[in-house]
């Protein structure tokens, strides 16, 4: 499912998912600077989201998941090199999931972190596999 969404195309990411926890991992491109030359805040927020999303997503075996809120802090530039989401459930309710997600360097520097909510969609996961 995560590797036939389309916008994984422009960024190339790697996805390992275990229960309640999920690690991105992404090489870092000019082509995501902005114009102070260094990883532009959608790529964190998109590496952030991802692998809490993905960690909130391993629990939930028959519905699609949705981020329904996402806050983020910026640590650290980082321009080159590897970049390293790690996602993990904090508390999983009957009505939402809350995961946090931390990027690091490949010097283990936080760079990034943040938390989201996560939320059942009506959209079965059989249906989502089956658009792409």
């Amino acid at each position: 499912m995560y590797y036939s969404a389309p916008i994984n195309t422009f960024y190339n990411p790697s996805l390992a998912i275990s229960d309640s926890q999920a690690e991105l991992n992404m090489d870092v491109k000019p082509e995501f600077f902005h114009t102070a030359r260094a990883i532009h805040g959608s790529v964190y927020f998109k590496c952030l989201d991802d692998s809490a999303y993905f960690a909130s997503q391993s629990v939930e075996h028959e519905f699609f998941m949705l981020t329904s809120s996402f806050t983020t802090h910026f640590i650290r530039p980082i321009s080159e090199g590897r970049i390293i989401a790690k996602g993990l459930i904090i508390s999983n309710g009957k009505s939402q999931i809350i995961a946090e997600s931390k990027i690091f360097n490949e010097q283990k520097q936080l760079l990034a972190y943040g938390s989201g909510t996560f939320v059942k969609s009506k959209h079965r996961l059989r249906e989502i596999s089956s658009m792409f």
